[in-house]
Order: C-alpha cells, then sequence, then structure tokens
C-alpha cells in the first residue's frame, strides 16, 4: 500500500475551507444588495395611473340662461334646437307673460287676448320667433294665427297643451345640402301613452346658426 502524505492532506483542507468561507462570504453580500435594491417594476405599476378622456357636454346657453344658438347641425343638436323652439312656441301660443298680458276682447264670436308688451308688436314677435325659426317659417306662423288691434297683436285664446315630450325625440337625417338639412323626428308621448308620433322638419343655416324652416304650428 501507498503511503499517505500527511502534509499534503493537511494543505488541501485548508485550502478547501478558506474557499468555501469566502464563497459563503460572497453570497450573504450579493443577497444583501440585491434585497436593498428597489422593486422599480412594482412601484411603477402602483404608482401608473390612467386618465380617462372626457368630451365636455355642448352647451346652447349663456350662464344667464340666454339661448345662443346652433352652429353645427347633427343628431345630438337636433333636439336641443327643437325643444328651444318649442318653448318660444309655447310662450307666444299662450299670450307671453301673463301679468303683462292686456284684457280679451271678442270679435267674429271669436274671443281674443293681446299678446304681453315683450312680444306685442310685429317686429319684436319676429324678433323673438326667429331666434330659433327662419324667417319665412316665423312669418308663417304670425300670418295664420295673430291679428293686429288697436296697434298691438293678439290671437285667439287656446291653451292646448302638448302631450308630446320633445325632450325625448330623435332625429335621423334625411337629407343635406351645405345650408339645408331634413330630419325626421321620432318623439315619443307622455309617459309613452301612445305609440311615437314621427315627422319631418325642415333646417336652413342662416347667418352661421341653424334654424327651423318649418312653420310652429306645423310642428307643434
Amino acid at each position: 500500500m501507498k503511503k499517505v502524505n500527511k502534509l499534503a492532506i493537511g494543505t488541501w483542507a485548508l485550502t478547501a475551507l478558506v474557499t468555501a468561507s469566502l464563497y459563503s462570504a460572497h453570497s450573504v453580500q450579493a443577497a444583501s444588495a440585491t434585497s436593498a435594491l428597489p422593486a422599480a417594476s412594482t412601484s411603477k405599476s402602483m404608482t401608473s395611473t390612467t386618465t380617462a378622456a372626457t368630451t365636455p357636454a355642448v352647451s346652447y346657453y349663456t350662464k344667464d340662461g340666454v339661448w345662443t344658438g346652433v352652429k353645427k347641425l347633427n343628431h345630438d343638436s337636433v333636439t336641443p334646437l327643437i325643444v328651444e323652439a318649442e318653448k318660444r312656441y309655447v310662450y307666444t301660443s299662450t299670450g307671453g307673460k301673463t301679468s303683462t298680458t292686456d284684457s280679451t276682447f271678442s270679435l267674429n264670436n271669436k274671443t281674443y287676448r293681446y299678446l304681453s308688451t315683450d312680444i306685442n308688436t310685429h317686429a319684436k314677435l319676429l324678433a323673438y320667433l326667429t331666434e330659433t325659426y327662419t324667417k319665412q317659417a316665423s312669418e308663417a306662423y304670425i300670418q295664420k294665427y295673430v291679428i293686429e288691434n288697436n296697434g298691438k297683436l293678439a290671437q285667439v285664446v287656446s291653451n292646448e297643451d302638448s302631450k308630446l315630450e320633445f325632450n325625448r325625440s330623435t332625429a335621423k337625417m334625411i337629407s343635406m345640402t351645405d345650408t339645408t338639412r331634413v330630419y325626421r323626428l321620432t318623439v315619443p308621448y307622455v309617459k309613452d301613452a301612445q305609440p311615437v308620433e314621427r315627422m319631418l322638419v325642415k333646417f336652413e343655416l342662416v347667418d352661421g346658426l341653424w334654424k327651423i324652416n318649418t312653420s310652429p304650428s306645423a310642428l307643434f
């Protein structure tokens, strides 16, 4: 048998022990350094937020509630224009401001009332209606339903309430040119009491604003 060199064995064992110690120390330092690093990907995902884009609602009135008109006519802006036009028709057809309406009078077996002072002349009434209607549509209504008596405008007393809810109407374009449009309105009844009504409404571009070119009496 060969003799074992005890000195060689001892030297080898010592070298192995030192190498193991150095490797262990290096591993501990690497682990500590790794744990100290910030979790960049996690932090980024936690702090990242997404802001949804919102489109501001279009308003056709000033802050004081004054009608400014419709510059761009589409299926969304038709309804606000129709609703404002209905308000002006109702205001006119019921005599205007009740507190300033003059007394009634009889003519040809019909009872008439004077319009309130803010719309009791042709010029005033025309200016009021042409905010939403064309001059042609406004004149057609005035000539058919309004008379002049003692220098003031008057109309037959009538207070019929509409049973249609134009604020819930929808619009579909039927035809168009650069300055005219025709839309078909679908209008539900109050509480959906009856099947919807469908009607064609003409529009015309006047001085940069879209106006209704259908007489208010034919529409409402």
